[in-house]
């Protein structure tokens, strides 16, 4: 391949048929090694080009960082990788590791050439927009509404969207009122008896934000739920969740708060911490960002630390130090952002966030980097994901079709 074509490649300055032919020789098992070098030696040229200053982005700099950061690791064993180039099985494996970071580089710079592009249009000829984004005859919109419910302790089910403001109901002296932003908050006086609700939040939902009787605060991701007493009475606060939920707890060492899902438990006094606890799903996740937190599950007990994530499934105790916590917060702060993630684990957050159910023609076996609004329409995300020309999409109705 010749450099000037790789340059113009990553500059984002060839057309849409260089573009596909160069991709398929990156992705070429034979050319891992002579892209590694490539990127190497000519990675200050593409980061200092015109289209990353144009951007001044902080958070595209990190993916480009952390983009090098592995180029770097991975040269670390050159002497054995000119060695195995002509080893069919070490090439495969080879292949393997740089795949991640190829596509990953790919991607991410085919997404500054991408915003790039929206930015000018913007500002000269709105027509190229509108014929960039016809590509998909549908769309699914990006939720615009909280569609969340609460079910008080009689049974009666309450529907969030159909109050603009003020007070939601009374219970027991405890008044659940919503704010113009959409926080609810519980307030009043603490009840005689335990007295519970649910709050649930469905896909094709905006996040929910609910704030506890006791001051501590909690975010809902789409698909999730949280059962709670209205007010905390005796020595202890508990919740159960299914879903994802981030808690910043307030602080109270005579009464520990504990959120449950099933048979684990998570025991707190005072921190900000993330649960991941999908039914569906067969692992659970907590991340710890800032505090304590002691994790149980019969006779297993984790304690983590700030920045470290444990991963239960079954029995078994999986714990991650120096955890990505903006990756793992990105949900509560409304976006996507997946780094070296497959597509599988991305069209579950699709599927949550649009509430659309997606079909699989083929196995994609790649990993992406990708970070974008959850406020854009779901064409918006397919279509940065396609820019790796490794995966397409139609979209049908309700369903999401993935294929190569």
């Amino acid at each position: 391949m010749d450099n000037n074509r790789l340059k113009k490649f990553f500059l984002n300055e060839c057309s849409p048929a260089e573009r596909k032919q160069i991709v398929v020789w990156l992705l070429a098992p034979e050319n891992d090694f002579v892209v590694r070098n490539w990127m190497k030696m000519n990675w200050e040229e593409i980061n200092n080009s015109d289209i990353k200053s144009t951007l001044d982005n902080v958070e595209v700099q990190e993916l480009w960082l952390s983009i090098q950061q592995e180029i770097n690791q991975g040269t670390s064993n050159e002497s054995d990788s000119v060695s195995s180039v002509h080893n069919i099985n070490q090439s495969i494996n080879k292949r393997q590791q740089m795949m991640k970071y190829v596509v990953a580089a790919a991607v991410v710079i085919l997404m500054l050439g991408t915003y790039f592009f929206y930015q000018t249009n913007k500002r000269t000829n709105d027509s190229n927009i509108i014929l960039y984004k016809s590509k998909y005859k549908n769309d699914v919109k990006a939720p615009e509404s909280n569609k969340s419910s609460i079910i008080l302790a009689g049974g009666t089910k309450i529907f969030l969207n159909n109050i603009t403001e003020g007070l939601v109901v009374t219970q027991n002296k405890m008044s659940v009122i919503k704010d113009r932003n959409g926080l609810i908050s519980y307030i009043g006086t603490e009840t005689d008896t335990l007295i519970y609700n649910t709050l649930s939040v469905p896909y094709g939902s905006k996040l929910q934000k609910i704030l506890l009787s006791d001051g501590s605060f909690v975010w809902l991701n789409a698909g999730s739920s949280i059962t709670f007493p209205i007010s905390f009475i005796g020595k202890e606060r508990k919740v159960s969740i299914n879903g994802e939920a981030y808690f910043e707890v307030s602080k109270n060492k005579l009464k520990p708060f504990y959120v449950t899902h099933n048979d684990l438990i998570v025991k707190v006094l005072g921190t900000h911490f993330n649960v991941n606890a999908y039914s569906e799903e067969n692992t659970v996740k907590v991340t710890l960002l800032e505090g304590s937190v002691h994790v149980y599950k019969g006779l297993e007990k984790q304690i983590l630390t700030p920045g470290q994530q444990v991963a239960i499934k079954a029995k078994k105790f999986d714990l991650s130090n120096d955890v990505d916590l903006k990756k793992v917060t990105a949900w509560k702060d409304e976006q996507f952002y997946f780094n070296g993630d497959d597509i599988a684990t991305i069209m579950k957050e699709v599927e949550k966030v649009y509430n659309v159910k997606v079909i699989y023609k083929d196995t994609i076996d790649f990993s992406f980097v990708a970070k974008i609004s959850r406020h854009e329409n779901l064409s918006e995300l397919l279509q940065v994901l396609e820019l790796t020309d490794v995966v397409h999409f139609k979209i049908e109705g309700n369903n999401v079709i993935v294929s190569k």
